[in-house]
């Protein structure tokens, strides 16, 4: 494709199937960030000449749906609103841009349009569950689910739960809904805390036999959080075993779950050691950053702060509450985790800020979200 483009210098199309080629591959002379720097490019090159190109408005979004380059794609963005379809990747694509901006109602609602517009596509052709690919249902609702979570919506993210659980089993348990099946399970316990389903969490892996790590992440989190210490230790064993690589996401998040049992045991100095050893590892070689949300489902770094924070050091909590929202923004657990170690430093004005950013993403939260109060009674006259 690179000596396609060389040959036909003016054909943008030429530079369109180059860019499409790199989302697969980095070529043997450069890192993955120079490939996706050159992926943007290209892509910005086919714009200046059609900005209604529908290749080159997807790879431009999807060669910088990071942290740091994330702004570049509103170019792309923008020029697909303009555009009038119904075709579910157009619809899904922008959302990889609201993920890294933590526009959580825009992340629902397009991933959202887009699973409905798939499954007309499926109905028409009349295929079944058993034909679906990963992208075409699991990505699609795992993206809305967040986003749902996030913008404290969880009564669509509990009927995005149902419809998954329903159809995993009309399917016969097909690969490719197990794993949203799984996931949509796990951030709901997450991302909400309920520690108290640590079990039916584990009842849900036992019984399909899973060996999800995001679940098993929340299985143990929820588990060493509620006291259920036994569960907690299974879920260490179960991540454990899923990776020989420690930066993976399993074995980190065996290490963060085994940290958590040593706090709630008083061994401080042993868990924090331990949620340290685990965030500085997932900091320095991440599983992904890259146009998904979390993994690991729960940040490191926001396991660690919070952790800081229980055992009264609020200002090394808040330093990873806040280097955690470089990597995910508008991460409302990690905005709530800086807003209380603001607090607890007394830097009022600061918890104020954080509190004034959630009051905005929550302003539709359904009634009865567990965060909302502290919310409104933080920023109470």
């Amino acid at each position: 494709m690179q000596q396609l483009t060389k040959t036909y210098s003016n054909d943008v199309e030429a530079r369109a199937w180059y860019a499409l080629s790199l989302m697969r591959i980095i070529p043997l002379d450069m890192t993955r960030e120079q490939k996706r720097s050159l992926m943007a490019g290209l892509s910005m090159e086919v714009l200046s000449a059609n900005p209604r190109h529908p290749g080159a408005n997807r790879y431009l979004i999807q060669s910088t749906d990071d942290p740091e380059n994330t702004d570049i794609g509103i170019l792309a963005v923008n020029n697909l609103l303009q555009i009038d379809t119904d075709a579910a990747e157009a619809l899904h694509i922008p959302s990889h841009y609201y993920l890294q901006h933590g526009m959580w109602e825009q992340v629902a609602e397009s991933n959202m349009q887009a699973f409905d517009s798939s499954m007309r596509w499926v109905d028409d052709n009349g295929w079944s569950l058993q034909d679906l690919n990963a992208h075409n249902y699991g990505h699609l609702l795992q993206f809305a689910n967040y986003g749902y979570l996030q913008a404290g919506n969880f009564d669509a993210a509990l009927s995005i739960r149902e419809r998954v659980r329903a159809d995993y089993i009309a399917s016969g348990l097909a690969e490719e809904i197990g794993v949203p099946f799984a996931d949509v399970n796990a951030r709901w316990v997450l991302d909400l805390e309920r520690w108290d389903e640590a079990e039916a969490m584990a009842d849900i892996a036992r019984e399909y036999s899973s060996d999800n790590p995001g679940l098993w992440q929340a299985i143990g989190i929820a588990a060493s959080r509620s006291g259920k210490l036994e569960l907690a230790t299974e879920a260490v064993a179960a991540l454990s075993s899923l990776d020989d690589n420690p930066a993976a996401q399993g074995p980190v998040s065996a290490r963060m779950v085994e940290g958590l049992i040593h706090l709630a045991w008083g061994h401080n100095e042993i868990a924090l050691s331990m949620l340290r050893e685990a965030n500085d590892l997932n900091w320095e070689r991440p599983v992904t950053i890259i146009g998904v949300p979390p993994r690991p489902l729960k940040p490191s770094m926001e396991v660690y702060g919070e952790a800081l924070l229980q055992v009264g050091d609020a200002e090394a909590a808040l330093v990873q509450f806040q280097l955690g929202l470089t990597r995910y923004r508008g991460r409302t657990n990690l905005t709530l985790g800086a807003a209380r170690a603001a607090a607890q430093l007394g830097e009022l004005e600061l918890s104020r800020h954080y509190y004034s950013q959630l009051a905005e993403i929550w302003k539709n939260a359904d009634a009865g979200h567990p965060f909302t109060p502290e919310v409104r009674t933080a920023l109470a006259p």
